[in-house]
C-alpha cells in the first residue's frame, strides 16, 4: 500500500514509522492502527465542538477492519485455490 495513504490519515511522525516498522508486522497489524488513529481523531473532532465530523469520522473504524477482514478472506481463498491444483 502506499505512504502517500497514511499520511492522509496521520502525520508524518506515522510514516516514518511505519517505514522503520518490519512490512511483514505492518502488513498484519495497520488496519488496526488505522482504526485506533480514526477512534482519536473522531474523538477529537467530537470534544472540539465538531460533532457531525466525529460521527462520520466515527464510521472509519468499523469500514477499515471490514475491509481488512474481506482482503484477508480472499487472500486465504485465492492461497487454497492455488494449493488445491
Amino acid at each position: 500500500f502506499s505512504y502517500f495513504v497514511l499520511a492522509s490519515f496521520g502525520s508524518w511522525h506515522f510514516v516514518f514509522f511505519c517505514i522503520l516498522m518490519d512490512m511483514k508486522k505492518l502488513e498484519k497489524y495497520y488496519p488496526i492502527i488505522l482504526a485506533i488513529l480514526s477512534v482519536g481523531y473522531s474523538n477529537y473532532l467530537w470534544f472540539s465542538g465538531n460533532q457531525l465530523e466525529g460521527i462520520y469520522v466515527g464510521l472509519w473504524p468499523v469500514t477499515i477492519l471490514a475491509f481488512a477482514i474481506a482482503l484477508r478472506q480472499r487472500r486465504k481463498d485465492a492461497k487454497k485455490d492455488d494449493d488445491g491444483k
